[in-house]
């Protein structure tokens, strides 16, 4: 400090000095000059003024310098900051990255480092300084500098991305070629009937096309898939310029397989079959018509809509509608159970079945079904049947899930010429790479392999108890490996309690051993017309409470089964 004059002390009267205007936290020398010689004292100021009761407010660090280094998976970061002029009594310094990071370090310390501190882009600090109650803020941000064999890994990521582009190019001009290749997809004996395009209107004397049945692409409109299965799928579509509504099947493939992939030669083979199989049937008011084709390298069948869906949705939809609005004691038996769920009972967890339905959507149900709808249901079908027995087309696959129902509750066969595409989970019999529908086989189909029309006899039997049971399952509780056991045994399924014994005979004539022995679909029309000419009542009951004991197998009939299946 400056030197000090002029301050008089008088022996006697005064001991005691008062220097002003000192500085804070600064070395002072006093020199008292006494009559008796020379004292020296050394004293230091205080940093601030009476630190117990009024602490000075503490200063914002200042020069405050971040450092990040990377070590292992993580950051080093150092954080320094020149000393305050007041030294506060701590820091509490916040690292803010992908995590919160948080260090209290004393008021004296200039520094602070941060370890493992995970992060890709910016960083920032807040440092807080404190003495007492009272704090002074500051902060700074920065950003993690690139980590070692960063600018490589975008450089290889740069790399991929081009070289997916190159093959994705040369996929898509690939893919170009071979379309105009028309010997790329031949299949002998079929590739050579159909233009390689069908891009041309029906039947137009410019297409240079003899089929009349080609329809160009750009006059459909695909809607919503209605049907879809593991090879093939259904969609409605609306078909310009009349903008009729019609129904879609192709082979499957989404847009990937579209560009990149074709479906198997056997698949387009058999979609072709059946393309040809259902322009040489023919219409009828019972079968499902085709209205156009294209047999391009990605087949289309354009056939008619049927709204209604299939006819097992349709009758289950119903049998649903009749049990809400009538007293549930007419469809109950002993044990309170619902004669439906006795139908459709399957204890059968070891086999896997599946079961092909057309359309994936729900029948609509208007009105109740009568006695005289479903023996006209039955003689629509046998009608479909006659007509393509007399084509000499063995359908194979005939069940109620296969017919389909239109607006106005006309019933058309469908399914004829592609039966194995469109499978669920739940009926069908899986064995090797095949799939049977088992319980709608003739028994010379289950043991031989054998498919005629004979054979769609059986399975119209099966359909009749369908329809008579308004959506009943076949073969309730039997195991689809042992029904053949059973059926060479002679066992049938028995009457449904609405069922009437004339009905029923239809029904075992369907299902004789011997396949000369069954009526033809002709005969089988006449029986069905007989029956619609009389009462239906005589036939068929809806009205009636149904009997009280279970409608599954009689017990006779119960012991005779389990003594086979032993």
């Amino acid at each position: 400090m400056e030197n000090l004059h002029g301050i008089p002390v008088i022996p006697g009267q005064n001991n005691t000095a008062l220097i002003t205007q000192l500085p804070l936290d600064d070395s002072c020398t006093i020199i008292v000059n006494g009559a008796h010689g020379v004292t020296n004292l050394t004293y230091r100021t205080p940093s601030c003024f009476d630190l117990a009761g009024c602490s000075p407010w503490p200063e914002v660090a200042e020069n405050v310098t971040l450092d990040a280094v990377e070590r292992g998976s993580g950051w080093s970061v150092l954080v320094k900051w020149s000393p305050p002029r007041h030294q506060p009594s701590y820091y509490n310094i916040s690292l803010q990255a992908d995590e919160v990071y948080r260090a209290i370090v004393p008021g004296n310390q200039t520094e602070a480092q941060f370890d493992h501190v995970t992060g890709t882009g910016e960083y920032e600090v807040l440092m807080r300084a404190k003495i007492e109650n009272r704090t002074a803020t500051t902060s700074r941000w920065d950003i993690f500098p690139p980590r070692s064999g960063g600018a490589a890994g975008v450089l290889v990521a740069a790399a991929l991305l081009i070289l997916a582009t190159v093959l994705l190019a040369a996929l898509l001009c690939w893919r170009r070629r071979i379309s105009s290749d028309s010997h790329n997809f031949y299949i002998p004996g079929l590739h050579d009937k159909f233009p390689e395009s069908c891009d041309t209107d029906v039947g137009g004397p410019e297409s240079g096309s003899e089929d009349t049945w080609e329809v160009r692409p750009e006059r459909l409109l695909l809607h919503e898939v209605i049907g879809e299965g593991a090879f093939g799928v259904v969609r409605r579509g609306t078909l310009a310029p009349a903008n009729k509504d019609v129904a879609v099947k192709m082979l499957k493939g989404g847009w990937l397989i579209y560009y990149f992939e074709y479906p198997s030669v056997e698949e387009v083979r058999s979609f072709r079959a059946e393309m040809e199989l259902m322009k040489s049937v023919g219409a009828h008011p019972h079968v499902v018509s085709l209205l156009g084709c294209c047999s391009g390298r990605r087949p289309l069948i354009v056939a008619e809509y049927c709204s209604r869906g299939d006819l097992l949705t349709y009758l289950r939809c119903s049998w649903d509608m009749m049990v809400s609005r009538r007293n549930a004691k007419y469809y109950n038996n002993n044990n309170k159970e619902n004669y439906r769920n006795d139908l459709f009972k399957s204890k059968l967890p070891d086999m896997k079945f599946v079961a092909n339905r057309l359309y994936d959507i729900q029948g609509v149900c208007d009105t109740e079904l009568t006695m005289l709808d479903l023996l006209s249901f039955c003689r629509q079908i046998a009608m479909g049947m006659e007509f393509l027995a007399s084509n000499r087309v063995v359908h194979r696959d005939l069940a109620a899930r296969n017919i389909l129902v239109t607006a106005d509750r006309t019933l058309k066969i469908a399914d004829f010429g592609l039966s194995r595409d469109v499978y669920q989970e739940n009926q069908y019999k899986q064995k090797g790479n095949g799939k049977m529908p088992v319980k709608w086989m003739a028994l010379e189909s289950l043991t031989h392999r054998i498919f005629t029309t004979q054979s769609d006899v059986w399975s119209f039997g099966v359909v009749v108890w369908e329809v008579v049971t308004v959506g009943g399952a076949p073969y309730a509780g039997v195991g689809a490996a042992r029904l053949p056991r059973l059926l060479a045994a002679g066992y049938r399924m028995p009457c449904p309690h609405n069922c009437g014994p004339q009905l029923y005979e239809l029904m075992l004539s369907c299902w004789r051993d011997r396949p000369r022995c069954r009526p033809t679909f002709t005969e089988l029309v006449s029986r069905l017309d007989a029956l619609l000419c009389a009462s239906a009542d005589h036939y068929l009951s809806l009205s009636l409470p149904l009997q009280e004991d279970s409608p599954e197998v009689p017990s006779t009939t119960y012991r005779y089964m389990r003594m086979l299946l032993r």
